[in-house]
Order: structure tokens, then C-alpha cells, then sequence
């Protein structure tokens, strides 16, 4: 009986001993940044949007139009809490045309945080440049999705409406030679030839950001009309959908990409109140825009060419390095 007691005691005793370790570890991962605190989204497990019947064309001529491929999209929106949004959709057809849907019927629907079904916003006429302009009431923080549906033939493009509660810490990430092996993998994406090369741990170090709590943006000055491609590849290399910002405008990404950085940061800042936390790039536009929106150079991380230029932080070659450094600092983004 006295041996039956001692073994059962001696059970006890170890049970406890691995509980307060499990504690003890447990304490020291938050501590050190190796747990993460991802809170997880609304989005991660959206229902399927019921799809409305299709409907004849307005314009039988766009029936021929839409024979070619889609390639609509939705401007992304950060904002502030209870502040009503507008979401800009665009629509046209054809890798080369890139033809405008002009004055036909679009379904805008959303979905996301506190939401158990999809919500119909209503149906909206595109304009002779192809876009609706739907409008969204203000939303509590979370996560939403806006979904729109051509009534001519159901293809569909879709935007993402993050709501943010003030200080919320934000990483920026450009794109091209920044996330891809250089600026001229966007060519190969965008005509087929190949998809196009991440750098080596870009992937694990933008998803890590997510896991530890940080809201990723990626801000490129990629056009709008590759916004498509840009997102199919997110997806398929196995980055975090996130709100993507792409210029407005050829001429923003041609000959004015510091200016349209700038004033995005400027708006993330100012008007919706973020923190911007950290920032990741490669060209001296990036650097600069970065330094306009107050990012410190001990925030921002560069790679290329440029790397380690005007005081900012050097990253050669790839990400390996950096993620592990990230893993042993990184502390939870909320």
C-alpha cells in the first residue's frame, strides 16, 4: 500500500513539474517573440457568396468583349473605425486591350468580421472608364472582403476593407525586387512566361509579421491593370492576402512613385492612425518615402543595390538571415 502510495505521489509530482515547465516555456516564447499571436481573421473562413442569376448584357457588343480574359479588380481600403468608405472596382478584358466594361450592371456583396452571411450592397453601373464606386458604412475593426459580380457573365473581382483601431502597428512591404528576385520579374509574371522568383524567405518573413499580430501592407507602385497577376502570385507563392495598394495611374507609377508612396504612408498615418512600424524596399524612392512618412532608418530595411544606403538597415542577398534575427526579437504585434 505504502509503495502504491509513493509511485502515485511521485506521478503527482511530475505532472505538476511538467506543467509549471510548460508555463515557464510558454511565458518565455511571448517573451522572445516565438509565439504567435495571430488572433486569426473573419476571412479565414468566408462562407461561398451565393452567386446572382446571370443577366443579359446592356450592351449586346460586350458579350464579344467578355470572349477575352477578365482582369477586374478592387482598391483595397485601410481605415479608421466607423468612417464610411467608398470601394473603386474596375473591369475590362484582355491582356493587351485591356478594354473597359463600360455601362454594364455589377453586384457588390460583403462579408467579414461579426458577419455570419454575406451582405448584398446592391447592384451599381460601371462607367465609361469601366469602374463603380461602391459605397460601404462605417465598420467596427475587422477584417472584411467586398465581392463584385458582372450581371453579364458572372466573372468577379473582389477588394479587402481592413478596419484598424488606432496605434495599430503596421510592416510595408514593395514588391518588385523587394519581395521578387528583381523589377523586371513582373514582365515575366504578367505575359506568362514563367511565374515569377520570390527571394529566398521573403515568403516566411511577410507571414511571420501576420503570425506575431502586425497588419502587412504591400505597397507597389505596380499599375492597377496587374493587379490580377500581383494577386494570383501573393496566392500561389504562399504569401499572406493582404491590402495590396497599386497606383492609381500610369503616370503615378512611372514618374511619380516616391510622391504616391509618400501620400499613402501619409494617409496611413495621419488619417487612420496607424503606427508604421517597420518598412521593407529596395529603390532610393522607397527610402525616401519612407523617411517622408517618419519610418526611423533604424525601421527600415533594404535590399539591393541600395542596401544600407542613408543609414538604413542592409539586408544582402536574401531573408534567411533576417528571419531568424526576427524570430529571436520579434515580440507580439498587439
Amino acid at each position: 500500500m505504502k509503495r502504491k502510495e509513493v509511485f502515485c505521489s511521485s506521478l503527482v509530482r511530475g505532472f505538476m513539474v511538467c506543467v509549471v515547465l510548460i508555463c515557464i516555456s510558454s511565458m518565455f516564447s511571448a517573451a522572445y517573440g516565438l509565439d504567435p499571436c495571430y488572433p486569426g481573421s473573419a476571412l479565414d473562413n468566408a462562407p461561398p457568396l451565393t452567386m446572382p442569376k446571370k443577366e443579359k448584357w446592356l450592351n449586346p457588343f460586350n458579350a464579344l468583349l467578355a470572349v477575352d480574359t477578365p482582369y477586374h479588380m478592387a482598391h483595397d481600403i485601410v481605415s479608421a473605425p466607423g468612417a464610411a468608405q467608398t470601394m473603386v472596382g474596375k473591369f475590362d478584358y484582355g491582356a493587351a486591350a485591356h478594354k473597359d466594361l463600360e455601362y454594364e450592371r455589377v453586384h457588390a456583396y460583403i462579408y467579414g468580421t461579426g458577419m455570419t452571411a454575406w451582405k448584398y450592397l446592391g447592384v451599381y453601373k460601371t462607367n465609361r472608364d469601366g469602374k463603380i464606386f461602391v459605397n460601404i458604412t462605417g465598420k467596427p475593426v475587422g477584417q472584411y472582403m467586398v465581392k463584385m459580380v458582372v450581371a453579364g457573365d458572372l466573372t468577379t473581382t473582389y477588394g479587402l476593407l481592413t478596419v484598424v483601431a488606432p496605434g495599430r502597428k503596421a510592416v510595408v512591404f514593395d514588391i518588385d525586387a523587394t519581395l521578387t528576385i528583381n523589377d523586371f520579374e513582373i514582365a515575366f509574371d504578367y505575359l506568362n512566361v514563367k511565374n515569377a522568383d520570390e527571394i529566398y524567405f521573403s515568403q516566411n518573413t511577410v507571414n511571420l509579421y501576420r503570425d506575431m499580430g502586425y497588419q502587412v501592407i504591400y505597397l507597389t507602385a505596380r499599375p492597377y491593370w496587374v493587379c490580377k497577376d500581383t494577386r494570383e502570385w501573393l496566392k500561389i507563392k504562399g504569401y499572406w492576402d493582404s491590402n495590396t495598394h497599386f497606383c492609381m495611374s500610369n503616370e503615378e507609377a512611372l514618374f511619380q512613385t516616391e510622391q504616391y508612396k509618400t501620400n499613402y504612408l501619409l494617409y496611413l498615418k495621419n488619417t487612420v492612425g496607424m503606427q508604421l512600424f517597420r518598412a521593407y524596399g529596395n529603390a532610393t524612392t522607397d527610402i525616401a518615402a519612407y523617411e517622408n512618412a517618419g519610418i526611423p532608418k533604424s525601421q527600415t530595411f533594404i535590399l539591393g543595390t541600395h542596401a544600407g544606403s542613408d543609414g538604413t538597415m542592409p539586408i544582402y542577398g536574401d531573408y534567411e538571415d533576417h528571419y531568424n534575427w526576427l524570430e529571436d526579437t520579434l515580440i507580439c504585434g498587439y
